[in-house]
């Protein structure tokens, strides 16, 4: 399948569509609903998509709020929240991003099925459409940001546990979250071309994030090396 553009005209046969797949959707099984809660991060899409309806009626905005929106940024919120309040080190982060690959393979794939189910070719941020890639699914998200935290908890396994009892750990992963963001948003250069080789399949939605989550390690790394006398200055 290939991100397409449509134009205007295309509504009618997008909604005649929608619900002709609406008409003869079966029964979701168990199963597949468990990889949608997984490809999702708990349907934090949903809380994404309220809060972004929240706001847009707090400001009186007249632009559109589509379901998946924020979901990108609640998959990472996800993972950083997780990161933070737990007692982690490398290994273990490390382990958790390989294995959060390894799982979105086999989720991505069924909760897309499920979502076209639902909503037929959707309109992704980037106003194109998809038929798999949808903006709902953020484990991609997830995966990403346990990436990005690696230097963060490669440096407190060297600086020792001051550094973990000091917020230098909550600032830096506050500033890998940052990048990761910027990173997966605007995907420069080599991560927009990994994203377009591997369109429209379960490898193509994780492994963009995966770029976008070693580009946003790479700037944290150098960030805490740079940073790092005067890190060891304010421990001591």
């Amino acid at each position: 399948m290939i991100l397409t553009k449509f134009s205007n005209n295309d509504n009618l046969h997008l909604a005649l569509e929608k619900r002709t797949i609406m008409e003869q959707k079966e029964r979701t099984p168990l199963w597949q609903w468990f990889c949608l809660l997984v490809a999702t991060t708990g349907r934090s899409d949903r809380a994404a998509f309220r809060v972004r309806q929240f706001f847009a009626w707090l400001f009186r905005s007249k632009k559109e709020v589509k379901p998946g929106s924020g979901a990108g940024t609640a998959g990472s919120i996800v993972a950083l929240l997780a990161l933070l309040l737990f007692d982690w080190n490398f290994e273990f982060v490390f382990g958790a991003a390989f294995f959060s690959f390894l799982v979105g393979i086999f989720v991505v794939t069924p909760a897309a099925h499920w979502l076209y189910s639902c909503y037929g070719r959707s309109e992704r941020h980037d106003g194109t459409f998809t038929c798999f890639d949808y903006n709902q699914i953020n484990w991609d998200e997830v995966h990403g940001m346990l990436i990005a935290a690696l230097p963060s908890f490669f440096f407190l396994k060297y600086l020792g546990p001051e550094y973990h009892q000091s917020s230098m750990l909550w600032f830096d992963l506050l500033v890998a979250f940052v990048l990761f963001r910027i990173f997966d948003a605007k995907k420069p250069g080599i991560i927009k071309k990994i994203e377009k080789k591997f369109e429209d399949t379960d490898l193509g939605v994780m492994i963009d994030d995966t770029a976008a989550g070693i580009a946003a390690a790479v700037c944290s790394h150098l960030f805490i090396m740079w940073t790092a006398s005067f890190r060891l200055w304010l421990l001591n």
